[in-house]
């Protein structure tokens, strides 16, 4: 049976299907459209930073090696041997200098390559083309300033154009310093009975749920480590500041990316309430990164990132989540810690502890955002609920377009749902199954559209 993806996002209403929470033909639909299509964070560098370091990732449904081959190239191939099946690499970081399957011991070089095959001779007559039984490489891997990224489609567009105007934020986390970043700490895993979308579409712009969701954090005196946090009272101002008090914007994007940016007021960077190291580091390092990013981004007091589809950044803590579908009722989440590289140690140690506390398995903030997604989860699927949809209309025709050259179009509404709508504007575009033209012009006509003082463009 064919599915209409368009009519389960209506771009005039901003009303969503909650089947596409819940079902498993579109889940199923998702591995094959968006998750073997689309550019996929793999891995950090730091964690492959030499020849035979190695990880083990997912893109999808797909187990996935993560290695720097003998010439310093890095590899992303399919964690399973040409000849049965089976995992070839077990663990889930390392360093080797090849991979042996366990069951026969077909073994494979770090560029993947099938470089031995037990009773090749004898069994095999010498007859094997071992050059045609390498392990499935992934088809394009490129790197964005530390960040390893990964493609099953080899007509993808390069990473930079893929990433487009969201790299003015995911800069922001990456190139504060000069010797760049690095992951810390290790990567914290676990499951959560919630659909992945719901992860991703929360990171990326409600400022809605904060003063309910985490009140009682926020009460008690919870604090996070952003570069400018400041608190009054024990209560994050952050997220208790009411609709139009908050300078910032929210930029929602072609292709389902988006971001929001918090914003101190031009000059105030006052780092005085937080706690030293992290005081005296962010004082001393203002003036590189104001070289580096520019004004603007010397004033960020936050922001929340999502690439899509799975790749959620939040600077309250420097944090990158990524969520990996583990069927429509379920997914595996990946929380890294992500620090300037000439960061003191202390000051390392301070964040990855800040971010255990905020976010991770047991954070304040994390365990309140799972119990919502994960009873949403479970509502999506009701037999009469599932037939009502979910409402994203949150500011929707009152959106004010701007262009003063930080982003190329944005919108000064910190609390509207515009960057939700952008997520599943391009979660409908990828279901299609359009091709990679018919995406760009999508994307050209979604840019050219957004003119200043204009409503939502996709409203038509």
């Amino acid at each position: 049976m064919a599915i209409d993806v368009h009519s389960l996002v209506d771009r005039k209403s901003g009303l969503v299907s909650r089947r596409i929470m819940a079902d498993e033909e579109i889940y199923r639909l998702e591995l094959e459209r968006i998750f073997a299509r689309c550019w996929l964070f793999l891995a950090h560098e730091s964690q492959v930073a030499r020849p035979g370091m190695f990880v083990t990732t997912w893109m999808g449904d797909e187990p996935v090696i993560v290695t720097r081959d003998t010439a310093g190239q890095v590899r992303a191939m399919i964690n399973s041997c040409r000849h049965r099946g089976n995992s070839v690499c077990r663990a889930e970081e390392g360093r080797a200098h090849s991979f042996m399957c366990t069951y026969h011991g077909w073994t494979y070089g770090l560029d993947g390559s099938l470089v031995g095959v037990p009773g090749y001779d004898e069994r095999y007559h010498a007859e094997l083309d071992r050059s045609q039984w390498g392990l499935i490489p992934v088809a394009q891997v490129a790197s964005y300033k530390g960040l390893i990224f990964g493609t099953f489609d080899p007509q993808a567009p390069p990473l930079e154009e893929y990433l487009g105007e969201a790299r003015w934020a995911l800069d922001y986390v990456l190139d504060q310093r000069a010797g760049g970043t690095e992951v810390v700490g290790g990567v914290y895993k676990w499951l959560i009975n919630s659909n992945w979308k719901l992860g991703a579409d929360n990171v990326m712009g409600d400022n809605y749920h904060g003063a309910i969701t985490h009140r009682s954090a926020t009460t008690v005196g919870h604090q996070t480590a952003s570069r400018v946090e400041r608190r009054s009272n024990g209560r994050d101002d952050n997220l208790m500041a009411g609709p139009g008090i908050r300078p910032g914007f929210t930029a929602p994007l072609s292709w389902g990316h988006g971001f929001m940016c918090d914003l101190q007021p031009p000059g105030d960077t006052n780092y005085r309430e937080h706690p030293e190291p992290l005081r005296s580091y962010y004082e001393e390092t203002l003036p590189e990164l104001e070289s580096r990013l520019g004004p603007m981004r010397a004033r960020v007091k936050k922001i929340n990132l999502t690439l899509f589809p799975h790749a959620s950044f939040t600077t309250s803590s420097n944090m990158l989540h990524v969520w990996h579908p583990r069927g429509p009722n379920q997914t595996e989440v990946w929380l890294y810690v992500i620090v300037d590289k000439d960061a003191p140690a202390e000051v390392k140690r301070t964040l990855r502890q800040s971010a255990q506390r905020h976010f991770s398995p047991a954070g304040m903030f994390e365990q309140d955002d799972m119990d919502n997604w994960e009873l949403s989860t479970k509502a999506a699927g009701g037999t009469v609920s599932r037939n009502y949809p979910l409402n994203y209309s949150m500011g929707l025709g009152h959106e004010k377009w701007e262009d003063d050259g930080v982003v190329s179009r944005q919108i000064n509404a910190i609390n509207d749902e515009s960057n939700q709508r952008a997520f599943y504007y391009g979660w409908a575009d990828f279901m299609s199954g359009e091709g990679w033209d018919g995406l760009r012009r999508k994307r050209e006509e979604w840019e050219s559209n957004r003119a200043p003082g204009s409503g939502d463009a996709r409203r038509g």
